[in-house]
């Protein structure tokens, strides 16, 4: 925030030259424009999914200050579609890591209810320019490089690593995979993402809710 001293009384005007960024005064001040000697306006500012840094500026009569947003270090961002049911379905994971590929790890997560448990579900995580899926167990993995043709399967899922991509742009990376649901795994499931380093995790965000059915005979 910022608290401007108005020696004179005028009438006191602020704007932003950002979409992102919004200017707003004290709400317990009534009225505009604003006459009073001493007053506070706030500004606030949308979410940065973006890798890099990025500066607005706030006009407060004839000064204009200026107002640098960080970006995102590590962040979950959506899964496209984040609704909907079907026994197959090609799932779209967008995720922002500013510092790059390098010793990062995002996971993709299916299951019944969320918890510390990762058996009998399907967990899928990209790490080191492979996709890796998580066994019955919880515990195993397999893995195949992202292009490569075949799957990777448990007893509740199946990946298509043929038409699977991870794609980095900057700081954000979008994973495509499509993803069967095995018949011992229809029902609703919760759809939980993550990404983290050796140094730092996002933690893990609900993005989405899907109902398996079972594949057609």
């Amino acid at each position: 925030s910022f608290t401007m001293v108005n020696g004179q009384g005028c009438a006191a005007t602020a704007t932003s030259d950002s979409s992102w960024l919004t200017v707003t005064w004290d709400p317990a001040v009534i009225g505009y424009p604003k006459f009073l000697s001493t007053q506070t306006m706030y500004y606030s500012a949308t979410a940065n999914i973006d890798g890099g840094s990025r500066t607005g500026h706030v006009t407060i009569g004839a000064q204009t200050f200026a107002v640098t947003q960080a970006g995102a270090s590590l962040q979950v961002v959506s899964v496209n579609p984040a609704t909907g049911s079907g026994s197959a379905q090609a799932f779209s994971f967008q995720f922002v890591d500013s510092s790059g590929p390098a010793g990062m790890t995002a996971m993709m997560w299916f299951s019944a209810t969320y918890g510390t448990d990762r058996s009998a579900s399907c967990l899928v995580y990209y790490s080191n320019s492979q996709l890796f899926l998580v066994g019955d167990d919880g515990v195993s993995t397999s893995q195949s490089a992202p292009g490569t043709p075949g799957s990777l399967a448990n007893h509740q899922c199946s990946v298509d690593t043929g038409s699977a991509a991870a794609v980095w742009n900057g700081g954000n990376l979008t994973i495509d995979v499509t993803i069967t649901f095995l018949p011992a795994f229809a029902g609703p499931l919760q759809a939980w993402m993550d990404i983290y380093t050796p140094s730092a995790d996002s933690g893990w965000f609900q993005e989405g809710s899907w109902t398996a059915t079972a594949p057609p005979n």
